[in-house]
């Protein structure tokens, strides 16, 4: 959804989703799903716990939001988001440095005294202004620092220290933005546990989805897709500068991102698809994009197919059949 989040338009976005995950099977009734933890919430009982989980954090500008639980959207707001926000509005600003982070130590090297003192960007000159409280140090700390016609500072900013916590909020937004799209088509796939964890746990190091500079301030498209290395064809999602490549459903049998060498430039196909009340899976070219995977069905496959030609030509809306 876009705009302003409220109590009413969470609601809606529950109970739409609720309607879409009944047909995975037995025993939704009533309920939405967490996307990130699957916890189960019930649409009456739990709407305290509705929460707009931003795709791009709020703090940097972003307008998109889905269903979140609101003890992940929390935890996310303290570390992925935080850190990704901040990283996001630097990018943004067309004379962006390090500097402009938001967070920054209150503590600066100033010709070797380190004093209690707050430092100004002035865009768009790039001049830096130094304000040094003399009330907020000690008695006659400020009169040690020696001025001449060179000043030589040093500070510290945390940002450089949470590099793990940017990549997370990459895999993050890229998820939710796989999971404002197709629902649980996307969130319903055993391919996806690793990815999950990475993002609850907010660590990158782990074998899941994989984050690729697209060496660009911002990408003309935004959005998911897929592409294709070594015959393999992975789900993506390209966002603001980066490309995010998650692993492929378990039926293609392919090397997870991590293991995979990616040649660059990426060759990116975006999809346009959609949320239906029925699952289906996905193909590009005959191969596996999306297979919902942990239905609660007998037998537990999707009622459609989605067959997506790389020559332009309409896509296909295939009906499976289920042997008896």
């Amino acid at each position: 959804m876009r705009g302003k989040s409220t109590e009413a338009s969470r609601l809606r976005l529950a109970q739409f989703l609720s309607e879409h995950l009944q047909s995975f099977g037995i025993g939704y009734e009533d309920s939405v799903i967490c996307p990130t933890c699957l916890s189960a919430l019930n649409l009456n009982r739990d709407r305290a716990y509705f929460s707009a989980g931003h795709i791009l954090p709020e703090v940097s500008g972003g307008k998109e939001w889905t269903f979140l639980c609101r003890k992940c959207n929390s935890l996310f707001g303290q570390r992925q988001d935080k850190w990704f926000g901040e990283y996001l509005n630097i990018l943004y600003n067309p004379n962006g440095t390090f500097l402009h982070a938001k967070t920054k130590s209150k503590y600066i090297n100033i010709n070797g005294e380190i004093i209690r003192a707050n430092i100004e960007i002035c865009d768009p000159s790039g001049c830096i202004r130094i304000f040094v409280p003399t009330d907020e140090n000690p008695p006659g700390k400020t009169q040690k620092i020696e001025l001449g016609n060179r000043i030589n500072f040093s500070v510290q900013i945390p940002l450089f220290s949470h590099e793990n916590e940017v990549e997370i909020g990459y895999i993050t937004a890229a998820y939710l933005y796989w999971f404002h799209e197709i629902g649980y088509n996307w969130v319903f796939q055993n391919s996806q546990d690793i990815v999950r964890k990475q993002i609850m746990e907010c660590d990158s190091t782990l074998d899941g989805a994989r984050v690729i500079d697209l060496n660009t301030d911002k990408a003309e498209i935004q959005g998911i897709g897929v592409l294709e290395e070594s015959d393999i064809l992975y789900p993506c999602c390209v966002v603001v500068d980066k490309v995010v490549i998650f692993p492929t459903p378990f039926t293609a049998n392919a090397a997870t991102p991590k293991n995979q060498k990616f040649t660059s430039p990426c060759d990116i196909h975006f999809l346009n698809l959609k949320i239906l009340n029925t699952p289906y899976l996905t193909l590009y070219d005959g191969k596996y994009v999306v297979v919902p995977d942990q239905l609660r069905k007998c037998p537990p496959i999707p009622e459609l197919l989605l067959y997506i030609h790389s020559d332009n030509k309409k896509p296909q809306w295939l009906r499976i059949e289920k042997k008896i």
